[in-house]
């Protein structure tokens, strides 16, 4: 029914957008700020992303995906937190999602928006991003203005092996597209 088009050239500036500052849910967009939480907070514990948590069979229920991932982490295991971000970007995996928002609670994930300049309520459930506002997370990461040079490469690299061919489909194989998609159900049955 609509669509939202943001682009920017992150070399001089100019942009351009259709609908750039309509409200969508983020869903599983909002991976990308979670890695920017675990990525920053490793900046000052670098042990951080070598810690292991183990998964259990508690925590959120997400409905079933379209597009579901070619792979999805195992209950009753343990994963180190750079495990569970990069499979969380990688496969879009709700499981490792979940550990990783119950390991440092939901409440830091709005000062990580706020960090961001992303001005967000305090309720996860009815988050609404454009695509303008989200398109500074990938500049931050291009610029290296939220994280080192080194982890902002990281959280890129991440997201350019992501398995969902979404906006990377079509274009040559010797770019690299650093991305991420999200999709939901809203309250009122709308698809995004």
């Amino acid at each position: 029914e609509s669509a939202a088009v943001y682009f920017r050239d992150l070399n001089n500036g100019p942009y351009f957008g259709i609908h750039e500052k309509d409200p969508f849910v983020p869903a599983s967009l909002l991976k990308l700020p979670v890695l920017l939480m675990y990525l920053d907070a490793a900046e000052d514990d670098p042990e951080l992303l070598a810690q292991q948590l183990e998964l259990r069979g508690e925590g959120g229920e997400f409905p079933e995906p379209f597009f579901k991932p070619k792979e999805i982490i195992e209950l009753n295991r343990s994963y180190t937190v750079n495990e569970l971000i990069r499979r969380m970007i990688v496969y879009s995996d709700n499981r490792a999602y979940d550990a990783l928002i119950m390991f440092f609670g939901k409440d830091r994930i709005f000062d990580t928006l706020h960090e961001l300049g992303l001005t967000v309520g305090d309720d996860i459930e009815n988050l609404t991003f454009s695509a303008k506002s989200y398109a500074a997370l990938f500049r931050s990461l291009y610029n290296a203005s939220y994280l080192s040079k080194e982890l902002s490469q990281k959280a890129l690299s991440f997201l350019a092996s992501a398995e969902f061919e979404g906006m990377a489909g079509g274009v040559s194989d010797t770019v690299a597209v650093a991305h991420k998609f999200g999709e939901r159900f809203t309250k009122d049955g709308v698809r995004q």
